[in-house]
């Protein structure tokens, strides 16, 4: 949380008229070249074997006469599966809490059809193709996705809604606009936190994440919230109460 937290408040913003595009995942998987100079060697040894442990494969690239790792080939769903501890029962709400993030960040989101769905590795795919990068895209057919989406227990239909509901709650906030106003918010190891605020001033929102695997709670003294203002939970639509944790 600390290197996000540093690489986040080293962001400059966009340009009026112009954007950043944020996603998670594409059809390669997930990039490795851009945690050079974020990520420790230590730490970034640490995260590529968790990453093995959960099923990925890895493209590599020349860099001085070495072989270096550019690229993991896996799916989101399974690189989210657990920590550096193993899997655990929190891939679905860790899986959320990622696009959760993604989602409240300046700029405009862009979301990997497969992670609609929270599709998992394809090993027969990679073994039919022989080609590391079918891992992350698994073929559906039209009519077995669609029996997915309409049985709301599946794990398919849990990740699809849930989704869809963020995005529908984001497009109706001002202060989600590209270009709208963002601070890194400073809360500690057991938080991840923006400020955005829309451009006429009129909405502010902070979108705060608990990225433990426990209950954690934040006074909401710590953030710059104006007490004479009317303040709601846009995901509960409970209201806050002031002095609250």
């Amino acid at each position: 949380s600390t290197a996000f937290r540093r690489w986040s408040m080293s962001m400059p913003p966009s340009r009026i008229g112009a954007s950043y595009v944020n996603f998670l995942a594409n059809h390669d998987g997930l990039g490795i070249r851009p945690l050079e100079g974020i990520l420790t060697k230590k730490d970034l040894k640490i995260f590529l074997g968790t990453l093995k442990k959960f099923g990925s494969k890895f493209t590599y690239r020349k860099q001085r006469n070495k072989s270096v790792i550019y690229e993991a080939n896996i799916s989101l769903m399974d690189a989210l599966s657990g920590t550096i501890k193993g899997k655990d029962c929190f891939s679905f709400k860790r899986f959320i809490c990622a696009h959760a993030i993604m989602l409240s960040y300046e700029g405009i989101p862009a979301i990997y059809i497969h992670s609609l769905f929270g599709t998992k590795n394809d090993k027969s795919l990679y073994k039919k193709t022989k080609s590391k990068r079918s891992i992350n895209r698994h073929i559906y057919k039209f009519k077995d996705i669609i029996l997915e989406l309409e049985d709301k227990s599946s794990n398919s239909a849990k990740i699809f809604y849930e989704l869809q509901n963020l995005i529908r709650i984001r497009k109706k906030q001002k202060a989600f606009h590209p270009n709208s106003t963002q601070y890194t918010l400073n809360l500690g190891k057991n938080f991840f936190g923006l400020w955005r605020q829309s451009n006429d001033k009129q909405q502010s929102i902070f979108a705060i994440s608990n990225i433990t695997n426990k209950t954690a709670y934040l006074n909401l003294g710590m953030l710059n919230i104006i007490n004479t203002e009317d303040w709601l939970d846009i995901l509960s639509k409970k209201n806050i109460t002031m002095g609250s944790n």
